[in-house]
């Protein structure tokens, strides 16, 4: 809600978060079977894009069925097991709160895996992901060779499709990331085992197994514009991609080469972080090998405010090459472990997170405030960096860093069974969306459970701090467990229309009198149409113009007959009273005698004749 944006200033204190953001609100949403949430977006209208896969026919929130026929791969070429939970795209829009407003299924007769969701300045959304599916469902072209391929999908305001394109050889290629581009393009990054076939124009340079990371620019009409083929004599993987602020591109991921083509420093032992610079043109400018001795996975990075980089990912190195903390737990275990960069590309801090077992971050994002936030998985009982027990299995872990790597506040969120994190984004009122996967029952911090696998939408307040003085904001700003306490509330309702009249349709409860959208009057009895309002004039269109529950009062009344034979005289058989001048069909004049035969009406002699007894005087 924008009534928030004027207040996050607020929270921008130099102090350490004491407490974690409590949850405000959430939603698990899904059908009969898993469905796996991956991204979350923020729409125009202030509610959210959630993006995933879905195996769930008509269920649940699920609309439609399924299309494809999802399945494990394995590829005997490469001896490579790869495994995929989704069979088709599932997008969900929810409102402001996580309330299903509309989903949609995408797919073919294959297995069709969803990874990226942007939305685009048509109000439109762009989708990315992988596909083997020939023409069926929604799949317009065959894949390349029987083999995964990326698949783009451009949906316009109203989620139609309005273009798609399949891109591959005939080996398989992942999709990874899709992101709208300044231009009005768009950027793909992912991982390819292509040789130059089909779209692909260079044959691969490393080993098996989306062994290359492979960048294609489109057009705004989805069309290939470029594409380079990236990487070394081994294995790359790509993490993410994101256009820079001199619109070139940065790349990023893990790599297990040593220098060889595109790659200029050797590794440092096993798999590292790979940083790459491209051009505007998609050709490398610089790269940056960043790893301890052991294996460092995942490496995203982003470009931070003040033109440098933070990089995140996991490892299970000791204090080795660029590493200057050992990991926390066993050997075969990881760390969070992540990297700032200044604009030199030299490491200004790091910190190695964890706890004994299994921590594995998945995403980051900087904050508002220059610090940043970041969320992973989590098997690790307290130890280490880790406050807190887990409630599951695997839980949801989310650190707040300050800019500087110090941890602020952390949070465990789950239940009973496994929870995996998504994505994570932070909006106005300074508090964070996550989109998640669960199949816990109700426990722990579940408060709903549906079947299987399903998404799981998270609002997390803003932090709180007991050094705060509360605000007029909707949260506990000073950690007492009071929201806005010591203000006056109101209940608003939302004016759809903008006539300054709203109805009990969607209420909120806020301290402040005024939210742009939102009024203290209820009595709308159209909050669709502008024009319908109280005391509105009421003109005569048979509506309740002006909300007072009688219809068309205080108009001149009319009586109007009805003219059966079309020939503008009708009688009192059929008649009617409307404040309308004409009404189609009916006339004012009564005098028809025969409203059947457009030949006789008053005037004629025959009509004449018989509405009158003549008298014959022999």
């Amino acid at each position: 809600m924008k009534i928030f944006a004027f207040l996050a200033a607020v929270c921008f204190v130099s102090i350490a978060f004491s407490q974690a953001p409590a949850i405000q609100w959430q939603n698990t949403i899904g059908g009969d079977s898993s469905d796996w949430g991956h991204t979350v977006i923020k729409a125009l209208d202030g509610g959210f894009y959630l993006g995933g896969g879905s195996k769930s026919d008509i269920s649940g929130d699920k609309s439609e069925n399924i299309i494809g026929d999802g399945y494990d791969f394995y590829d005997w070429d490469c001896e490579c097991y790869i495994h995929f939970n989704a069979e088709d795209y599932w997008l969900v829009k929810t409102d402001v709160f996580g309330n299903v407003e509309w989903d949609l299924t995408i797919g073919g007769d294959g297995l069709d895996a969803f990874t990226s969701l942007q939305q685009t300045p048509d109000g439109g959304l762009i989708l990315g992901g992988i596909s083997n599916s020939d023409i069926s469902g929604n799949k317009s072209e065959n894949s390349w060779g029987d083999s995964y391929d990326y698949w783009v999908v451009k949906l316009d305001s109203n989620h139609n499709i309005i273009w798609q394109n399949t891109i591959g050889g005939i080996e398989d290629d992942y999709l990874s990331v899709v992101q709208f581009t300044a231009d009005g393009g768009y950027i793909l990054g992912g991982q390819s085992d292509s040789d130059s076939t089909g779209d692909k124009t260079e044959n691969r340079l490393g080993a098996c197994c989306h062994s290359d990371m492979w960048i294609v620019k489109l057009k705004p009409d989805g069309e290939i514009e470029w594409q380079n083929t990236i990487g070394g004599d081994n294995f790359e993987a790509l993490g993410s991609i994101s256009q820079t602020s001199d619109g070139g591109y940065i790349i990023s991921g893990s790599s297990q080469s040593d220098i060889s083509f595109d790659k200029t420093e050797n590794s440092n032992g096993g798999t590292d972080y790979w940083i790459v610079k491209l051009d505007s043109l998609g050709e490398v400018e610089w790269d940056k090998t960043i790893g301890g001795e052991n294996s460092e996975i995942g490496g995203q990075s982003i470009q931070t405010f003040d033109g440098g980089y933070f990089i995140f990912g996991s490892s299970n190195s000791e204090v080795s090459g660029d590493k200057n903390e050992t990991y926390t737990g066993e050997i075969i275990n990881y760390d969070f472990w992540v990297i700032k960069l200044n604009s030199d590309l030299i490491i200004e801090w790091q910190n190695t997170i964890g706890g004994i077992s299994r921590d594995i971050l998945y995403t980051g994002i900087q904050t508002i405030d220059g610090g940043y936030l970041i969320a992973g998985n989590t098997s690790s009982p307290i130890s280490g960096d880790k406050t807190e027990s887990n409630i599951g299995e695997d839980d949801i872990w989310i650190i707040n860093l300050d800019s500087v790597g110090n941890i602020l506040w952390q949070n465990i969120i789950g239940g009973v069974e496994d929870d995996f994190v998504g994505e994570i984004i932070q909006i106005e009122d300074n508090g964070y969306i996550l989109n998640c996967t669960s199949n816990s029952p109700i426990s722990g911090d579940k408060a709903e459970s549906n079947s299987d696998y399903d998404y799981w939408v998270i609002k997390l307040s803003p932090p709180c701090d007991t050094l705060f003085t509360e605000e007029c904001n909707g949260y506990d700003d000073n950690c007492n467990g009071i929201i806005d306490e010591g203000f006056s509330l109101y209940t608003l309702y939302m004016d759809n229309d903008d006539d300054n009249f709203g109805n009990p349709g969607i209420e909120i409860i806020s301290c402040l009198e005024s939210i742009t959208g939102y009024v203290t009057d209820n009595s709308d009895c159209n909050d669709s149409d502008s024009l319908i309002f109280p005391g509105s004039p009421e003109i005569c269109n048979n509506i309740d113009d002006n909300c007072n529950l009688f219809i068309d009062e205080g108009l001149p009344e009319n009586t109007f007959f009805q003219d059966a034979d079309g020939d503008l005289y009708g009688n009192i058989l059929i008649d009617t009273i409307s404040c309308s001048d004409l009404i189609p069909g009916f006339v004012s004049d009564n005098t028809d005698c025969d409203d059947t035969n457009p030949l006789i009406y008053p005037g004629a002699l025959n009509c004449l004749m018989a509405s009158t007894i003549i008298v014959t005087i022999p």
